[in-house]
């Protein structure tokens, strides 16, 4: 008898199809899958998509899906937290990747063009790139977007930078603005 995998998931609102192998949980469910336990994370991961489908981008875990060998299921554990406090390190979280977090980015980029702070691209470069210059940039803009768009104000180019440093020179200019003025500018 082989040892299979078991994914847990905690989709709000999800009800599984009656044709998937699943005990449910107070606030969850486990995921038996037809995989085995050394299935590469990738194939457990179009196992899981294969029944659960969009709505996993519902899967309240920022950890990504933990999983684990169907010979650690806690037969007692009626909650997720449970299940987990129970596997633990017989089971590890997989990650979702990037190209499962499509909707989900789109709908940030959305988001963030919409408030007039730029792309989301641009966001995750200044993020990634570890400058804290670009990272103290990009928080102003969402800052100021922010204030902008509950003020009731129209949104800002993140290109506009004579009005965004309009803001610095104005001493009733919102906390945000203020916060800004003390990031030093580079010569270009």
């Amino acid at each position: 008898m082989s040892i299979d995998a078991v994914a847990l998931l905690r989709i709000p609102g999800f009800t599984p199809p009656e044709e998937a192998d699943v005990r449910e949980l107070d606030d969850g469910f486990l995921l038996f899958l037809a995989q085995p336990w050394e299935t590469p994370h990738e194939a457990l991961l179009e196992a899981i998509d294969d029944v659960v489908g969009e709505a996993l981008f519902g899967h309240a875990e920022m950890r990504g899906i933990f999983v684990f060998p169907d010979t650690a299921e806690p037969e007692e554990a009626t909650t997720y937290e449970q299940v987990l406090a129970a596997v633990g390190e017989e089971g590890q979280f997989i990650s979702l990747g990037a190209e499962a977090m499509t909707a989900p980015d789109e709908m940030l980029g959305q988001m963030l063009e919409a408030l007039g702070v730029g792309s989301a691209g641009e966001i995750m470069k200044a993020l990634q790139s570890g400058d804290e210059d670009a990272l103290k940039m990009a928080q102003i803009q969402m800052m100021s977007a922010m204030e902008r768009a509950m003020a009731g104000g129209p949104p800002m180019n993140a290109n506009d930078t004579e009005a965004h440093d309009a803001e610095f020179d104005d001493p009733d200019a919102p906390e945000a603005a203020k916060v800004a003025g003390a990031v030093e500018k580079k010569p270009s």
